[in-house]
């Protein structure tokens, strides 16, 4: 008889007893372990086909169907399962996983495919946004260090452990062998991960029993306790003293927080700030927000848009910014339905001097009490649409210009004034942005028709295009166009 393994490695601890049971019978198996299935995948290993085509029994883990024959969904051609033989048993157990046990934690490389992510995530702490959140908020990393050490930081032990449960048990629904029951109950009690993706000894008993069950009909062989098995290697991670606090473990383990110090130092210091975080922790319109069922709430689509153009862009060479408009005054009758948390007028520049670290950041405004100075953000007393406050603003500053965003007035006149006048200002492969074309307008920007019919040439001979039409049965003005100076 022979039993083939297709799964990462914690097929060994299932094999083990699963041997252990069969030796103790005097039944005869061959076992046949394939790599692991996450290495195939990765290498683009050819699939043993010969190997499966004498499989007596096929014990696997689900694989989604994005991985093409790699899988074990028998709806794509060519599948891994489409070379069993018709009386081969085939039982399913899933990839037993669990992060909440730890503060942060590294994933490793088997959790891009059986665990649902993807390699290029490898090198990236799970759970960091605890981490990044906080420096998002401008704490320094030594303020950081000491709120660790004080028990100041919520890790969200709860959450995530629910969050690894749910996917466990939608894995499980696609499996023959069951384990979230047995985690739920002893997670406190019995160590059951040596780190998120290795389990312990009684969780490999809990598959085997099930096993067996299924091919015997024999039920609780192996006890729980029967001495630890380091089937994949002693991967053990310390723990930390929130850890320890949290779950009130009530097995020995290792408490080490210099080296939960140590990742918090390079979460921190690795942490590049991304738009959509800047945008919605500034409270900003420019991008979109769910209410509670994740029905779209309030805001436009323009980050989105914002993280596509910038793509090609490196941001260190981005040395100057100008934004028409510097938002709303909270005394605005229209600002109630504003994204509460921190916004105020001119965090929309704000956002840009946080991620354009190397850039000034300048802007314009017809309203003078809305006028600020901060870090590399200065800001100006101009019309949009009146050409000597254009002109002063760009002799006060002195330079071109890398990106020009108009989200001033939102009036058509003006929007192709500013573009007309300011274009010249550019930098080579410069960005002029323009958000908010309203609904009547939109095609006019799209065919050019709303510019003076000489400047059209000037535009299609030196800049490329790019509509952004956000709309979707949200808001009407969802629309933005950029132009790229050739």
């Amino acid at each position: 008889m022979n039993i083939v393994f297709y799964s990462n490695c914690q097929c060994k601890g299932i094999k083990y007893f699963l041997e252990k049971y069969l030796t103790d019978k005097n039944i005869t198996v061959n076992f046949i372990d394939m790599q692991d299935n996450y290495q195939m995948i990765k290498n683009n290993i050819p699939l043993p086909i010969d190997i499966l085509q004498i499989s007596d029994i096929f014990i696997y883990q689900p694989i989604e169907k994005k991985w093409d024959i790699y899988s074990t969904d028998e709806n794509i051609p060519n599948n891994i399962m489409s070379y069993l033989k018709k009386d081969c048993i085939k039982i399913s157990f899933p990839y037993i996983y669990n992060a909440s046990l730890w503060c942060i934690i590294t994933p490793s490389l088997g959790d891009g495919v059986t665990g649902g992510g993807y390699f290029k995530d490898v090198n990236k702490y799970i759970n960091k946004e605890c981490i990044e959140e906080l420096k998002l908020n401008k704490f320094s990393l030594e303020q950081v260090i000491n709120m660790y050490n004080n028990g100041e930081i919520n890790f969200n032990y709860e959450k995530r452990l629910n969050n690894n449960l749910f996917i466990l048990k939608e894995k499980e629904k696609k499996c023959n062998i069951i384990v979230s029951d047995f985690i739920e109950e002893n997670i406190k009690h019995i160590e059951l991960f040596l780190n998120q993706g290795h389990p312990t000894t009684p969780l490999f008993v809990h598959c085997a029993n099930q096993i067996i069950d299924i091919l015997y009909g024999e039920k609780n062989i192996f006890p729980y306790d029967y001495p630890e098995q380091y089937f994949a290697g002693d991967f053990r991670l310390p723990h930390s003293k929130y850890d320890n606090q949290y779950w009130n473990f009530k097995y020995n383990v290792i408490i080490n927080d210099d080296v939960y110090i140590e990742h918090i130092k390079n979460i921190y210091n690795n942490y590049e700030y991304e738009l959509d975080s800047l945008a919605k922790f500034y409270g900003l319109d420019k991008r979109v927000y769910f209410d509670k069922n994740n029905n779209y709430f309030w805001g436009h689509n323009y980050i989105n848009n914002y993280i596509i153009l910038f793509d090609s862009y490196d941001k260190n060479n981005i040395k100057n910014i100008l934004e028409i408009g510097l938002g709303f005054s909270l005394d605005d009758s229209d600002t109630a339905f504003s994204y509460k948390n921190n916004y105020k007028t001119g965090n929309s520049l704000r956002m840009w001097n946080d991620y354009f670290t190397d850039a000034n950041i300048y802007g314009i405004d017809i309203r003078p009490e809305l006028l600020f100075n901060e870090n590399r953000i200065k800001t100006f007393l101009a019309d949009q649409g009146n050409e000597n406050d254009l002109q002063n603003f760009i002799n006060n500053i002195n330079c071109k210009l890398d990106i020009i965003i108009d989200d001033g007035s939102h009036y058509k006149e003006h929007q192709v004034f500013s573009f007309i006048f300011l274009h010249k200002y550019l930098n080579k492969d410069g960005l002029y942005i323009i958000e908010s074309i309203q609904p009547d307008n939109i095609e006019k920007f799209i065919n050019l028709t709303i510019f003076p019919e000489n400047f059209r040439n000037i535009i299609q001979e030196n800049f490329i295009i790019k509509y952004f039409d956000g709309r979707n049965g949200r808001k009407k003005d969802d629309f933005m166009i950029s132009f790229q100076l050739k």
